[in-house]
């Protein structure tokens, strides 16, 4: 909105980051509210998170700068908040983000109107207040020239069900049922808990494989110690689903790339292996083209089986999708695996493994850790002990004078406890340290000195980034010192990037100064 605001004096405006992107240089350890998405550090002012999945933020750009003639979009804030509410009642602050004229939001689908707003200046957006919510659903209708063009809608916790809610299982077909004459072995709902589908088909729970006779899933977490085996690499949508009315099934997941694996002991032989997927990120809200968001292979014993599978591609946003393939096993296992993932994530929803041969029973799982997806809590504050060790967030590098480079006459010796390097000639000298900056932040630079000399010693400061860019360059006067060592501070005044830099001290007479160090801050 500042941005806006400021148009006709600006040429432009910047998005600091894309993608949340892991940063080991801050203290902060996480991302997300949740503990199981916690990949820390991270610097999580993304539009979309480390692993791909947009936030709230996305939809805020793509409402202020799509164009609605070409891609038409409205979002009602937030997916993530079903529980918003405990009860019926009138509610103020629904927000929208839309790039459409207009937008009517429905308190049912598409029914129960809560009233149709105009879109006003760009950085402002659709909101209702003192409006009386009665059911669980929130539908929201977008208009271009008159037509909708654009919806999106979301299911709420804890209020009552309302009146068109079966509609939402229109499309609902036979996507689960299992195929006549075949004996399913396994069937595991990844990413959830053990799950009975509309058919009273059991689904098992997803559980993370500690030995060659179980069968289970495997991770990037599973080669560290006390880190959850499941750690980032779950996730969940609570948007209806398409196709399915086991919308639970399809909206817990897994997510990984390479190192995201299932095990299953079986017998040698033929197999019918079921894969179900729904692409629950990209396409949320409406967009024309989200074809290349997501592309990875499906291997079986590592083998390629589906190359360049892309969900949306296939069946769109939020819509179930089945995937079967048969397989022979040889060696007493088959793993089903992403060798390649070339955009976003590999996803997958639930397995189901089948033979015609009535007689073959499943491995035992692994021992559970007793985890439990629903149970997933969120953490309001991080407490201070799981944060990475230190005083504070602002760690100070010293960088002695025995690893500077230096020009000039000079000696070394020991001036009250201290290493001290004394420039002696009456010529020209330049001291100079490489130093390296772990976050973007504005600098402190603290010399420890003597002054011998009998006058103010002014000198010129330099700061050089690596490509030879000078950010700052500025002469500072080191006070007389003689008795002890005294400390001169200047700073780089604005933000810096984290990167490598060089800082230089050099005047035509150092006689007189001695330095012990440089102190980054």
């Amino acid at each position: 909105r500042l941005g806006e605001e400021a148009k006709e004096s600006a040429i432009g405006q910047f998005q600091w980051i894309f993608n949340s992107h892991d940063n080991p240089g801050r203290r902060h350890p996480d991302e997300g509210y949740r503990v199981i998405d916690k990949v820390g550090p991270v610097n999580y002012k993304g539009l979309l998170t480390t692993w791909g999945e947009p936030l709230d933020v996305y939809y805020m750009y793509r409402a202020s700068y799509a164009l609605p003639e070409n891609d038409p979009m409205v979002y009602i804030v937030s997916h993530t908040w079903s529980d918003r509410w405990s009860s019926p009642g009138v509610k103020d602050g629904i927000r929208i983000f839309s790039n459409c004229d207009e937008v009517e939001l429905f308190n049912d689908v598409k029914s129960v109107s809560l009233g149709r707003k105009k879109k006003g200046p760009r950085g402002t957006h659709f909101i209702w207040n003192k409006v009386d919510i009665k059911y669980n659903v929130l539908y929201a209708v977008g208009y271009v020239n008159g037509k909708p063009v654009a919806e999106d809608y979301i299911v709420l916790d804890h209020l009552p069900e309302s009146p068109r809610f079966g509609s939402l299982y229109g499309d609902a077909g036979p996507i689960l049922r299992g195929e006549e004459g075949y004996h399913y072995i396994y069937r595991v709902n990844s990413g959830g808990d053990a799950y009975r589908d509309e058919y009273g088909q059991v689904w098992s729970a997803d559980i993370a494989r500690k030995s060659d006779k179980q069968w289970g899933s495997v991770s990037w977490a599973d080669q560290f110690e006390h880190i959850n085996r499941y750690q980032g690499s779950q996730r969940y949508t609570k948007d209806p689903i398409k196709g399915t009315r086991d919308w639970k099934l399809f909206g817990q997941f897994r997510y990984g790339r390479h190192e995201l694996a299932y095990h299953f002991p079986l017998p040698d032989g033929e197999y019918r292996v079921e894969l179900y997927f729904t692409e629950p990120w990209y396409g949320t809200g409406g967009i024309r083209d989200g074809e290349g968001y997501r592309v990875f292979d499906v291997a079986l014993n590592d083998s390629v089986y589906i190359r360049d599978l892309d969900i949306w591609a296939e069946s769109g946003h939020d819509r179930a999708f089945k995937q079967v393939l048969d397989a022979k096993v040889q060696g007493g296992e088959l793993k089903i695996s992403f060798p390649q993932v070339k955009a976003g994530q590999a996803l997958i929803s639930a397995i189901a493994i089948a033979s015609r041969n009535q007689d073959i029973t499943s491995a035992n799982p692994s021992p559970s850790d007793g985890w439990s997806w629903n149970n997933i809590e969120r953490v309001v504050k991080t407490p201070v002990e799981s944060l990475p060790e230190g005083d504070d967030g602002r760690q100070a590098t010293v960088f002695p004078v025995e690893d500077a480079a230096i020009e000039g006459e000079v000696a070394l010796s020991e001036v009250r406890d201290r290493v001290s390097l004394n420039f002696t000639g009456s010529g020209p000298g330049t001291i100079s340290w490489d130093v390296s900056t772990g976050v973007a932040n504005i600098y402190a630079f603290r010399f420890s000195y003597m002054n011998v000399s009998d006058s103010p010693k002014e000198v010129r400061f330099r700061l050089v980034a690596a490509d030879g860019t000078i950010l700052k360059d500025d002469l500072i006067t080191f006070p007389v010192a003689p008795e002890k060592w005294r400390t001169l501070s200047t700073s780089t005044n604005g933000f810096i990037n984290a990167g490598h830099y060089r800082v230089i001290l050099s005047s035509e007479d150092m006689k007189g100064l001695n330095l012990n160090s440089l102190t980054v801050q």
